[in-house]
């Protein structure tokens, strides 16, 4: 088996590009060579995220059934991928190596690590290669072709939203990147598995079982759990649908989850705090950034619970239960 190799690694594996997480990329051929060359070796499909194509190869059986769950909602290819991950166990050491066109980016990943980080890479690349697209950190989902974006930063729970909103019926675009073409100003999908702690599942209207037919993998302890939009409700996909909605979710303590209508230049600040693009490339987006932020209404989302939390989100919408927004 033949593999190319690249001269040097994708600018999004650099150090610079990792924002600090201490990635130095070494390129080591030889073990990828050696690795693939093993009865063990598996190439996967070709799948898209957004423009960036790639593949995750393993020798390693669970690694290769936390990829397929991470990544099943993409779009496979049949074409070769522009990058290629490869992991690769170490028996000994208790660990992965995790590689990227050959180049060595994690050397002693932990198993229960190895699929976020996966995720992390490939989101990484998508974003980095999605640079005729207006970006944001959000979570997506949409009814009737009209969508409510979630821009949050990592840890107050959009994930979790997402998958109670997947749940109640809601179409799914992504947990992790809201992709906006600013010729049409339409979502595109990109809609990588929810990566969840195992605990919020308890916070679910219907939590699905971790039992073996589900196809669930599980990372083992520590790890996230890396659920499939379409395991928790069967054609829950879309692949595309207009802005309707702007939701900025904060935990609050309170009785119930409330929202709280903004203006749009608070909106459109707020936006830009969370855009993955916007800081490369003011002056082509601004106009579009402030034209999402005019035609959609925006809101802050106090979130005192998930139920009530997807209430709110829902009665936007013109589902379930109704909610008056508080006034400006």
């Amino acid at each position: 088996m033949t593999l190319v190799a690249c001269q040097r690694p994708p600018v999004w594996f650099t150090p610079s590009a990792a924002g600090g997480a201490g990635i130095r990329p070494r390129w080591l051929p030889d073990q990828v060579r050696a690795a693939a060359s093993t009865a063990r070796w598996q190439r996967a499909a070709c799948r898209r995220g957004l423009h960036l194509t790639f593949a995750v190869d393993s020798d390693d059986a669970n690694v290769r059934s936390l990829s397929d769950a991470l990544f099943a909602d993409l779009p496979a290819v049949a074409a070769d991928p522009d990058h290629r991950l490869s992991v690769i166990s170490r028996v000994r050491r208790r660990t992965l190596a995790v590689f990227a066109d050959d180049y060595l980016v994690a050397a002693r990943a932990r198993p229960s690590d190895v699929a976020s980080f996966l995720g992390w890479l490939v989101t990484q690349g998508t974003v980095h290669d999605a640079t005729d697209l207006l970006l944001f950190h959000a979570a997506v989902l949409a009814a009737d072709d009209r969508a409510v974006l979630l821009p949050a930063v990592s840890g107050v729970g959009k994930s979790t939203l997402a998958a109670a909103l997947v749940l109640r019926g809601l179409d799914y675009l992504s947990d992790e990147v809201a992709a906006i073409d600013p010729a049409t100003m339409r979502l595109r999908a990109y809609p990588k598995a929810l990566s969840l702690d195992p605990a919020s599942l308890d916070l679910l209207p219907t939590a699905p079982s971790l039992s073996a037919p589900t196809g669930i993998p599980s990372a083992g302890p520590g790890g996230e759990l890396h659920l499939p939009a379409s395991l928790l409700r069967p054609a829950s996909v879309a692949p595309g649908a207009t802005p309707a909605f702007v939701v900025f979710p904060e935990r609050a303590e309170a009785a119930c989850s409330s929202l709280e209508r903004l203006r749009p230049a608070e909106a459109m600040a707020r936006l830009v705090e969370h855009s993955f693009n916007f800081v490369h490339r003011p002056e082509a987006l601004f106009e579009r950034v402030a034209t999402l932020a005019r035609e959609t209404e925006s809101f802050r989302l106090l979130v005192a619970d998930v139920a009530s939390a997807c209430d709110r989100i829902e009665g936007l919408l013109g589902r379930g239960r109704a909610s008056t927004p508080e006034p400006s």
